[in-house]
């Protein structure tokens, strides 16, 4: 089922026309999602969405907890069309279809099946994860994206060997730490691929030094911003991802993490199969059934082995993390790319005998059961599951206001953030006009911050006091105009009223003369997030010792 083999003519075209409906799947879909987006998307921008947008507005090399990849796509997109809602989550459209197109060039490239693209590119955008990441901007998005790129250059390395091939390779490598630093737990399985291959003798001819070479010096492209900005900063970003491994020289005092408990693991687990859904299994019997038939079908193992490779080191790397610390479930959510166009080969592989035993029934008269195979049956799941979470997810709001399941609908965390911000605005406004002096906004947790930072009038800059107040140092804590430890601008903001969101009062009082607790904005789902007035602003003496959970994974 895989491999090269000659084609005839009438071949040939029934497999262009299959390769052209899964364009036009990847493209029909990216297209809805924009239509969703421009006029039915009743999400406000989350906290993520929020914060990487404040990135876009102050480019950099590189961030503290991040690459600049989501930052320059944002920015890239919101200067071509204007700052909305819809244009900032633009890359996620555009990503979400290029991760489709990947696989299902993958995919085509290992399976000789006419409609494996197809069925590769199905599998992809119906895993639940995937599906809310073509909408919603985070990293993970263009991460995955460029994860399934690596891999179809990384196939094409090894069955070709061209320094083109190599290129294409490093670029998406380079492209992809831009996003996320965990884009080089590829590279051991492509290497462990490769010698499995090289191994068999299924490898493709040596290229000599120019393609590796050309690999590398594309991937460099990538990781030199993140270096180069590090190296002028501290390599913070170093401290921040051993503070999430809860290991000496984090940002993370090892004295606070929590002990461990297995339940770390399990959830891990159990949030996978949250994330990929169905598509799990219809791997599991691709690898399991072209293992077990190796021998009359050489060229499928060669494939299945290989997609093995390329997704089980990241989820092992953090199965190992979750007996440290605790992960985050889209910590290894790149292990699941590798499901796709397994699932094409499974697809592939059961439609025969799927179709002759249905033949069969159909001849008998159809007496008991239909024909099942549980390769078909995950398949529909699949499908099903991805079909269910894209029309659901894109209107939680309507489930919300359902008996016993509407408390379970986070819409605290996709809603409303507007209409925080137009309170919030208010009391500004009330404030200056009983005070007489300019208040500014200060916000305890940096998602917060960066959605008033958006939805408030004129964008102003809004301040966080994570680092100050018992959280982790944010990206705020970077940039000199709003770090709350540089002189100049404490000289600027002292004596000053302010909006304080979020936090305790005790959180507050030693930076202000007074503290006064007026409830919670309008709008506000979370119940313990209060909001005070602080009048005659001193400053934070110092920051305080960080604490666990409070930006997201590597």
């Amino acid at each position: 089922m895989t491999g090269p083999q000659p084609q005839s003519t009438d071949a040939r075209g029934r497999a262009a026309r299959a390769w052209d409906s899964g364009l036009a799947l990847i493209l029909a879909v990216a297209l809805a999602r924009l239509i969703y987006l421009l006029w039915l998307c009743p999400y406000t921008l989350i906290e993520d969405e929020a914060h990487y947008w404040e990135w876009s507005r102050r480019l950099e090399l590189s961030y503290y907890s991040k690459g600049p990849g989501v930052a320059w796509v944002i920015r890239a997109a919101t200067e071509l069309l204007g700052t909305h809602e819809w244009s900032i989550r633009l890359p996620a459209v555009v990503f979400g279809a290029f991760g489709a197109w990947c696989v299902a060039g993958l995919a085509r490239d290992m399976v000789t099946y006419r409609r494996a693209g197809l069925v590769a590119a199905a599998v992809y955008m119906c895993m639940p994860a995937y599906s809310v990441l073509g909408v919603l901007i985070t990293i993970d998005g263009p991460y995955l994206a460029c994860w399934a790129w690596a891999c179809w250059a990384g196939w094409r390395v090894m069955r070709r060997g061209s320094w083109t091939a190599w290129a294409s390779l490093g670029l998406a490598l380079g492209v992809g730490f831009l996003f996320k630093y965990t884009i080089l737990l590829l590279a051991p399985g492509l290497a462990v691929g490769a010698w499995l291959a090289r191994r068999d003798h299924a490898g493709a001819p040596r290229s000599g030094f120019a393609g590796p070479l050309a690999a590398s010096a594309c991937a460099a492209m990538g990781l030199v911003p993140v270096l180069l900005w590090n190296a002028r900063h501290g390599w913070v970003t170093v401290h921040h991802l051993l503070g999430h491994l809860a290991v000496q020289g984090g940002d993370v005092s090892t004295a606070q993490s929590e002990p461990w408990t297995p339940l770390w693991t399990l959830e891990l687990l159990g949030t996978q199969a949250a994330l990929a859904g169905p598509a799990i299994l219809l791997a599991v019997y691709a690898t399991v059934c072209a293992r077990r038939e190796r021998a009359e079908h050489p060229g499928d193992w060669a494939a299945a082995r290989y997609l093995v490779c390329c997704g089980l080191p990241v989820l092992l790397f953090y199965l190992a993390v979750s007996l440290i610390a605790e992960p985050e479930g889209n910590w290894p959510i790149s292990a699941w790319v590798s499901a796709a166009p397994l699932g094409a080969l499974a697809f592939a592989r059961a439609m025969p005998q799927y179709q002759s035993r249905l033949a069969a029934w159909r001849e008998r008269g159809r007496p008991g059961w239909r024909p099942r195979l549980h390769r078909v049956m995950a398949w529909r799941w699949t499908v099903g599951v991805g079909i269910a979470v894209a029309i659901g997810g894109a209107r939680a709001d309507l489930f919300a206001r359902l008996p016993w399941i509407g408390p379970l609908v986070p819409m605290g965390r996709l809603t409303d953030a507007d209409v925080r911000a137009r309170d919030a605005a208010r009391i500004v406004a009330e404030l200056h006009a009983t005070t007489g002096l300019e208040p500014f906004v200060m916000a305890q947790h940096y998602g917060r911050a960066s959605q008033l930072a958006y939805y408030m009038p004129g964008r102003p800059t809004v301040y966080s006091a994570s680092a100050h107040t018992g959280g982790r140092t944010t990206q705020y804590d970077v940039w000199p105009q709003t770090d709350l430890a540089n002189p100049d601008l404490l000289a600027n903001l002292t004596g000053r009223p302010a909006l304080l969101v979020g936090g305790e009062t005790h959180h507050w009082e030693d930076a202000f003369d007074r503290v006064e607790d007026v409830g919670q904005l309008e709008g506000e789902h979370k119940k313990g997030r209060r909001i005070y007035l602080g009048y005659g602003f001193r400053g934070f003496e110092s920051p305080h010792p960080t604490a666990p959970g409070e930006e997201n994974g590597p």
